[in-house]
């Protein structure tokens, strides 16, 4: 709503083939109810975890963008300004298997434009993966330049992958947690979401099996 003050949005399987977005606004010490959004017909097991929340349209609120996978092995990006108007797709792929992407969507500014842009990375199935990356011109998005890793096996990362800006330069960076064969794991940095992969952090003894896919990034 563009108060400066974050707020927290789910999206609810209704069960019939239907889904709601529950909102709340917060007052800056709590969560209130708002209200919801109804979707007609829009199958959320064909979303999985691919849901994130940026401002894509650079009106200085953020916006609800998830990954919808067709039947025809297509996809689109559905987006739902400032989180409670009419969905609206911004973008529709060729063919493109969301499987091999699983979780790992997220929207960050990786240009300095003021708004933000979606960015998933897939598993190539030979040990290498790739950032697929769309630029948005604040009514759709637009596909540039991706990013091929050398050997990089996206199943020790999981969905653990977030964007925001590392490195204070005014541009988002995306964020990659590896498990190691050794017990450890690392931070793996690409600044502007397409600079070649640096390491941030090495660790010592750690399960990111623990952790499941529960990685965020902001300015503590």
């Amino acid at each position: 709503n563009g108060d400066r003050k974050a707020e927290p949005a789910m999206a609810y399987d209704q069960g019939d083939g239907t889904m709601r977005i529950y909102r709340w606004l917060s007052d800056g010490d709590s969560f209130n109810r708002t209200s919801d959004y109804d979707s007609g017909p829009f199958r959320l097991s064909a979303v999985g975890d691919r849901m994130a929340s940026g401002d894509v349209d650079g009106d200085g609120r953020d916006d609800v963008v998830m990954a919808y996978q067709h039947g025809d092995g297509t996809f689109s990006y559905y987006v739902w300004r400032n989180g409670n108007s009419a969905a609206r797709v911004w973008y529709d792929s060729g063919p493109f298997n969301l499987g091999q992407v699983g979780g790992r969507l997220v929207l960050g500014d990786f240009n300095g434009d003021r708004k933000a842009e979606p960015a998933m990375a897939y598993d190539q199935g030979d040990g290498t993966m790739r950032i697929y990356r769309w630029l948005s011109d604040g009514d759709s998005f637009n596909r540039t330049s991706d990013y091929d890793s050398g050997a990089f096996r996206l199943s020790v990362v999981g969905d653990r992958m977030a964007s925001g800006d590392v490195d204070g330069d005014g541009r988002d960076d995306i964020v990659m947690a590896y498990q190691h064969g050794d017990g450890t794991f690392s931070y793996y940095v690409w600044r502007n979401g397409n600079f070649a992969a640096r390491v941030w952090y090495d660790s010592g003894p750690f399960s990111l099996s623990q952790v499941g896919g529960r990685l965020v990034l902001g300015n503590w």
